[in-house]
């Protein structure tokens, strides 16, 4: 038994290390960082046990399994200021060696593409090691309203409860489809949002589609309906993720509003849903060699197209990883900071 499983892992580190090299080749660099015996941090933006933590702490095992030298990988969380913190720590407070990885959301990096000051860091410095590719979505929980016919026809005040970093695509949604709102922005974290929509204090708030799918079931009970997504862009255009069956903001924004392309309003939102494919990001500090970005890439990628974690995610989730490499990552990132450069 012993010598079937040794030959087992043998063939399976030499697919690794195929599917390694060639990812490398096609990044330019044939020589790949050597991990064996070393120790990886990973700082993660999310709180113990929330989605977006909980998500990345499955994906480790896969990711130790695709990088030359199966290094172990340490999580550290640093949650809080919608995923700026764990930037900033990334940034700032690590070694650049290659042992040093950080999170970031989607949001954070529209903050920081736009300069906000709480973004203490350059963000077209970053070496980008890849994202997950998620969309968001705004549930809805009020007496009369259960599709997105319904809320655009509704006369009543919408509450919105978020916080302050997502209300850029919501307030140009609520614009653009005539929609009357108030916002509240005064929450912290998720669960503070999560709560207060829970007890009615607010009518709406966004999620992310695994969010949805872990609170969704219950939150159904009691009347929550999803009603829009970020969606993704493809080819310049926004479309739906294939993972939920509900307009993006953009084709619910044209059941009513027919002028709304090209408006500020509207290329808001298209701003806003380039971010979903680069939801999660991953990345390493500015000043980390190139071997190791690159060996970091193409190691995060074969572990996100790994057949055992594909299928352990759609048992865990019911929807399929998705996962955007570096070279692409950098690529969307240097676009939203042009777009706020303008």
């Amino acid at each position: 038994m012993t010598e079937c499983t040794i030959s087992r892992r043998k063939m399976m580190a030499g697919a690794a290390a195929m599917t390694l090299a060639a990812t490398l080749a096609v990044t330019g660099h044939a020589q790949a960082a050597d991990y064996a015996g070393k120790t990886i941090n990973f700082v993660s933006f999310g709180g113990p046990g929330s989605p977006p933590d909980v998500w990345y702490r499955s994906l480790m095992p896969f990711v130790t399994k695709h990088l030359p030298g199966t290094p172990e990988i340490n999580v550290i969380n640093k949650p809080g200021a919608g995923s700026m913190i764990s930037a900033n720590y990334t940034a700032n407070a690590v070694e650049p060696d290659g042992l040093n990885i950080g999170t970031m959301n989607g949001l954070a990096v529209n903050k920081a593409a736009a300069g906000d000051s709480s973004a203490k860091f350059d963000l077209s410095e970053m070496q980008i090691v890849g994202a997950q590719k998620l969309t968001r979505l705004l549930v809805v929980k009020k007496d009369g309203i259960e599709n997105i016919d319904d809320l655009l026809a509704m006369e009543d005040e919408l509450i919105l409860g978020m916080e302050s970093d997502a209300t850029p695509y919501y307030e140009a949604f609520v614009e653009l489809a005539g929609v009357e709102a108030r916002f509240i922005t005064s929450y912290q974290r998720f669960p503070d949002t999560l709560q207060a929509f829970r007890t009615g204090e607010v009518d709406a708030m966004p999620m992310s589609a695994i969010e949805w799918l872990r609170f969704g079931p219950d939150l159904s009970q009691d009347g929550a309906v999803p009603m829009i997504q970020y969606g993704f862009t493809e080819a310049g255009e926004v479309v739906r993720s294939g993972a939920l069956d509900i307009p993006t903001g953009h084709e619910a924004v044209l059941k009513v509003n027919a002028d709304a392309p090209g408006t500020p309003a509207w290329d808001q939102m298209t701003l806003q849903s380039l971010t979903s494919n680069v939801s999660n990001q991953v990345w390493a500090p500015a000043g980390t060699p190139a071997d190791f970005v690159d060996t970091l890439s193409a190691g995060f990628a074969a572990a996100a197209s790994d057949p055992e974690f594909l299928a352990l995610h759609e048992k865990q989730y019911g929807l399929p990883a998705e996962w955007t490499d570096g070279p692409a990552a950098r690529d969307i990132v240097d676009r939203i900071i042009a777009v706020n450069a303008n």
